[in-house]
């Protein structure tokens, strides 16, 4: 029943196409049906020349049918070819973007419990593979169904008692050995795709920590992982090959028995004088031939079940619910030109709670008489925020500081609208529940603790926060975040590549880069995720001075550990195990024996 499902979910992404579809297998049809008809005009030209005719006029009509279906064949090949992979290539088309824009909205909160590199598998190899379910699943046994029609119309001609036996042949070689090498390879098609997928995902988990494997000495180990993994896969994949070298020996062996039957039973035809001898040699060679159609049928169960194991890993990811709700009905857009009365942002009792991850669940399930041991219970196994509340009037600054696992990155989360919470967070007077999740995102600025920076240009990496800025702009940018000295020494300027991940940079480097991102980007409201924490103290100092400059008129979220530059701060805010256990100002807080004295006199370091 799933199946069935599946293949009916996957069916949507046809649907647009049935014109292309019908016009793939009516030229696939053709093809056939110029080579049954090439090899019956062929073998009816060879049998009557043998005849010695008193005039080449006698064989007219046969010479112009071979060279028809001879020259028809090779054009009706091409274009189907050409029109099945164009409408294949469409419909992976469409499933990609559909796939994107259906897990696009989920990240991150959804995605937590997927590997990257199993996501990537599904987005690529997974959806490869369901090319196959046109080429090889779909048109295919259309094109036997017309085929068989047009075969048993030519034969019953002659003889339907040969047609109903030929018939009869057919569906043995088109039904009956798809059936048969299904039951052989059903396991292994699957274990193909998941197998494939588990290869792809720990060669991106592998080579996106080569350094960490190289320095701790664990290559070898992985190696043999891979290692053990293509082995299952190659094995997989053998076993499939002589699954499929069967069902191609056995379609093969179907193909030449049918065309015995037919010259055997139509032999006696001929001495009753139903059919001439000429006749019966096109007969034959009409069975011959019109077993091509039947050909493609030998793996069409094999490609039918591994297309439906990657459809379901699709839809499966497809499946995954968001972690916000989007309202129904879009406010106002906050744009610089239309703003809001104002941007006030006001947390009240917030409270958040992290999912509890499934293994976890299920090592809860088996331990439930010893929770209280263990010490599991429902809030502090995923407690992250507990009644947070407070204000940030438009233009203030803030900080907020605290000891790792305190909430501090979270509450930015929230912020920008990646997960669900509890309480109120209200921006400019209204629910911030209220607004698009992407209106919410155009009007904060966020710079993060570890920038993604993509394997392109400078220039481009920069644009993800203005796709039209100017070359001036982009400079006016990097000058703010300290980088223009740094960018005028590079040959290739702007149009520099930075690298996988910007392997080329270094940590301050890219954290820099992040930072003009959001001088560029025009919005009200900053949120600095310990994004100094790559600069060394001078440069820190000087970027940290730029910011505060270039946010006299916005408000900013300092998001920190280290407690430098804070004396400038409106507030200061100290979290721990997600609450709120000290604020005010950088003079009150020290004069207190409290958290952030403590941290302070902890720093080596002191501005």
């Amino acid at each position: 029943m799933k199946t069935a499902k599946t293949a009916l979910s996957l069916w949507q992404f046809f649907a647009p196409f049935k014109m292309r579809i019908a016009l793939s297998v009516l030229l696939g049809f053709l093809t056939v049906g110029a080579s049954i008809g090439l090899m019956a005009t062929s073998g009816y030209l060879i049998a009557s020349a043998a005849l010695h005719p008193v005039t080449i006029l006698l064989l007219w009509v046969p010479i112009v049918g071979v060279r028809f279906f001879g020259i028809s064949r090779a054009v009706f090949r091409y274009l189907e070819r050409y029109v099945s992979h164009d409408l294949t290539f469409r419909i992976l088309s469409r499933l990609r973007v559909w796939l994107y824009q259906r897990i696009e909205p989920t990240a991150p909160a959804s995605l937590q419990d997927s590997r990257g590199g199993d996501v990537l598998s599904t987005l690529t190899s997974d959806v490869d593979t369901l090319q196959n379910f046109y080429l090889r699943v779909v048109a295919p046994p259309a094109i036997a169904v017309l085929t068989l029609l047009l075969v048993y119309a030519i034969v019953s001609h002659w003889s339907p008692e040969i047609a109903g036996m030929l018939i009869a042949l057919f569906l043995l070689a088109g039904v009956g050995v798809p059936l048969f090498t299904l039951q052989l390879s059903k396991q292994d098609s699957a274990g193909t795709v998941q197998s494939r997928a588990e290869i792809y995902t720990r060669i991106t988990e592998s080579v996106h920590g080569m350094t960490e494997l190289i320095a701790f000495g664990q290559t070898e180990a992985v190696v043999r992982e891979l290692q053990t993994e293509q082995d299952r896969l190659s094995s997989q994949q053998l076993r499939l090959s002589h699954v499929s070298g069967l069902a191609t020996g056995l379609s093969l062996f179907l193909q030449n028995f049918a065309a015995w039957v037919v010259l055997l039973f139509a032999i006696p035809l001929v001495t009753t004088h139903h059919l001439t001898g000429v006749s019966l040699t096109a007969l034959v060679l009409t069975a011959l031939a019109s077993f091509e159609a039947v050909s493609s049928l030998t793996t069409v169960f094999q490609s039918f079940g591994q297309s439906m194991e990657a459809a379901k890993r699709v839809f499966h990811l497809a499946a995954k619910e968001p972690g916000i709700q989007e309202p129904a009905n879009n406010p106002v857009p906050l744009t610089p030109n239309r703003l809001p009365t104002s941007f006030d942002l006001t947390f009240e009792n917030v409270q958040f709670r992290y999912p509890v991850r499934e293994v976890r669940e299920q090592h809860r399930s088996e331990n439930r008489a010893y929770e209280p041991a263990l010490g599991w219970t429902d809030c502090d196994a995923a407690s992250a925020l507990t009644d947070l509340s407070f204000e940030l009037p438009h233009g203030k600054h803030i900080a907020i500081v605290g000891p790792s696992g305190s909430g501090k990155s979270t509450l930015l989360q929230l912020l920008v609208r990646f997960w669900e919470y509890e309480g109120s967070i209200q921006l400019g007077g209204r629910e911030l529940r209220d607004y698009r999740s992407q209106t919410v995102r155009n009007a904060i600025a966020v710079v993060p603790q570890q920038p993604y920076l993509f394997h392109t240009s400078i220039a481009e990496n920069l644009r993800i926060a203005k796709p039209d800025a100017s070359p001036e702009e982009l400079m006016r940018a990097l000058e703010a975040a300290e980088l223009k000295d740094w960018i005028v020494r590079l040959p290739e300027g702007l149009n520099t590549l930075v690298g996988e991940q910007g392997t080329t940079l270094s940590g301050g480097e890219r954290q820099r880069v992040a930072i003009a991102r959001a001088f560029l980007q025009s919005a009200p409201i900053w949120v600095l995720d310990e994004a100094m924490s790559g600069l060394d103290a001078v440069t820190e100092e000087n970027v940290l001075s730029t910011v505060l400059r270039s946010c006299t008129h916005r408000s900013l979220i300092f998001i920190t550990h280290r407690l430098v530059g804070l004396h400038r701060m409106d507030e200061i805010l100290v979290m721990s195990q997600g609450r709120i256990m000290e604020r005010g100002s950088h003079a009150d807080l020290l004069s207190k024996n409290g958290l952030y004295r403590a941290m302070w006199e902890t720093m080596a370091f002191r501005p």
